[in-house]
């Protein structure tokens, strides 16, 4: 009993593993790139709201020093 494969066919496969494998890292480079602008994106989103947080209380505590000297007056 005799098998007979053609080395064409390995040499076709090595090839063709070795293009996907390439693409697999190729992709996992780009996966990991955009989880860290997601993650560059979130920091920045909660930056900026912690800024107008920040500045909504300068804005409430202006607000309140107004309305006291406002009842000072009509007192």
């Amino acid at each position: 009993f005799t098998l007979a494969v053609p080395v064409s066919d390995y040499v076709l496969r090595l090839s063709q593993s070795y293009a996907a494998s390439s693409k697999q890292e190729r992709a996992k480079k780009l996966e990991v790139e955009a989880e860290l602008l997601q993650i560059e994106a979130d920091a920045r989103i909660a930056y900026l709201q912690w800024a107008r947080a920040k500045g909504n209380v300068v804005i409430a505590e202006e607000a309140e020093k107004t309305a006291k000297a406002h009842l000072e007056d009509v007192r």
